[in-house]
């Protein structure tokens, strides 16, 4: 969600339906369910700001996966204790 959006802004519609019908396609989505939800609500109160609530949610759906590897551009995801690429 937070990268349609951020595309949306910054490139119009046409990248967000690229996105939809390139990539899309070969990733798996994984949905948040309530436990997920209420975890990352927490840690994002718990945070003061320091990053995103969607941030937190994926920060939350990684661990659970066991993913410690993130594309990401900002640095939130490395102070969360996660491996940065690039």
């Amino acid at each position: 969600a937070e990268c349609f959006a951020v595309l949306e802004r910054r490139f119009g519609r046409t990248s967000v339906i690229d996105l939809r019908d390139t990539v899309l396609p070969v990733l798996e989505v994984v949905w948040v369910d309530p436990d997920q939800h209420e975890l990352a609500f927490d840690a994002h109160l718990a945070a003061s700001r320091q990053s995103s609530f969607v941030d937190q949610v994926t920060f939350q759906v990684m661990r659970d996966e066991r993913i410690g590897t993130a594309f990401a551009l900002d640095g939130d995801f490395a102070r969360a204790g996660f491996i940065t690429v690039p």
